[in-house]
């Protein structure tokens, strides 16, 4: 036979679970690195009047909160002010304020406040990956090389684990006799997430959608 060319892909199908598939997940979007936020303090305050969360000392900005990002925020007690808890999208951040995009009830500083946050932004970054599925019966090993994010696909049923695919194209796809070097990583210990537990709110174009969603 004449070989007219090759193809090297490579599927991954996979449940999804918090951190365990986030540098591949990133390389879909071409983004280089994730943004974190980490903030806790007890001079946190909330104001209705710009909804607006204040500090009086440190800065938002040090502590790697940035536009855009989504932040879950912890700690506000007292009667009326848990709206002030859960989830925000930031619209502006400066070193002393951050304003969100939801409506917040004012409350004192005083609490011990958290806030945490972590997102990939849209890139033109191109990364490359090697993958190896083992064969541990007959000591044989498939090894993919220079594997580029070609499509992905994330499934949310209603009243189901939230399952996804993966596929890649690169440079080869070959059988050894032997791993390579480095190829084992330790999967996450978090259990895999589902559409009943883990997704808090559907939006378009950031808005809430007003329709019920049906599968």
């Amino acid at each position: 036979p004449v070989r007219v060319g090759e193809n090297a892909e490579y599927t991954i199908n996979f449940e999804l679970r918090h951190t365990q598939y986030d540098l591949l997940l990133a390389a879909f979007i071409g983004a280089s690195t994730y943004t974190t936020a980490t903030v806790s303090g007890t001079d946190i305050s909330a104001a209705a009047s710009d909804d607006s969360f204040n500090r009086v000392g440190g800065s938002f900005i040090t502590d790697g909160v940035v536009v855009g990002m989504w932040i879950k925020v912890a700690g506000f007690t007292g009667a009326g002010v848990t709206a002030d808890n859960g989830y925000f999208k930031v619209v502006s951040v400066v070193a002393l304020k951050i304003v969100v995009d939801a409506a917040l009830v004012d409350d004192a500083a005083g609490e011990t406040v958290t806030m945490s946050g972590k997102m990939a932004r849209n890139g033109t970054a191109l990364r490359s990956f090697l993958f190896e599925k083992r064969f541990n019966d007959i000591t044989e090993y498939h090894r993919a090389v220079g594997m580029r994010p070609n499509q992905l696909t994330l499934t949310m049923n209603n009243r189901s684990i939230i399952t996804g695919s993966m596929t890649f194209l690169g440079h080869s796809f070959l059988g050894f006799g032997t791993s390579v070097a480095g190829s084992s990583v330790v999967a996450a210990s978090n259990p895999a997430m589902d559409s009943s537990n883990n997704i808090t709110s559907i939006l378009e174009g950031g808005t809430a959608i007003a329709t019920p969603v049906l599968n």
